[in-house]
């Protein structure tokens, strides 16, 4: 996906128009729309402003990754000491086989996530 397919897409999820997008980044209408054409490209500044209004990654709006979220989001903490990245350097240094069992068990803790989610207080008094 090119940068203007990218903008265009963020600025529909978010139900705005090139005109509320553009008075939003002190642009014109037209100007937004040669960039979602992809007949003009913008600057680095208004890049990086578009990217923290929607927080996605800079990569994310130049279809680099399909990751959307912000390299911050590595930094995030899922317990006392471990962080989002640490989980994904764990699974990028995994084999192909060992790859496949996490995949399953993950699958498998999904599946169970969503059945406690739909369970009913009075259901689990039951079992």
């Amino acid at each position: 996906m090119t940068f203007g397919e990218q903008l265009e897409k963020l600025r529909k999820e978010k139900h705005m128009t090139q005109e509320e997008m553009g008075e939003k980044f002190g642009i014109c209408a037209s100007t937004l729309s040669n960039y979602e054409r992809g007949v003009h490209q913008p600057d680095l500044e208004f890049i990086d402003k578009v990217a923290d209004y929607f927080h996605v990654s800079i990569d994310y709006m130049f279809g680099r990754t399909s990751f959307c979220s912000p390299i911050d989001q590595l930094n995030v903490l899922l317990s006392d000491s471990f962080t989002v990245g640490d989980l994904l350097n764990i699974v990028l240094d995994y084999d192909h086989p060992h790859l496949e069992l996490l995949l399953s068990y993950l699958d498998y803790l999904s599946s169970r996530h969503a059945l406690a989610i739909t369970e009913k207080p009075s259901d689990k008094n039951k079992a």
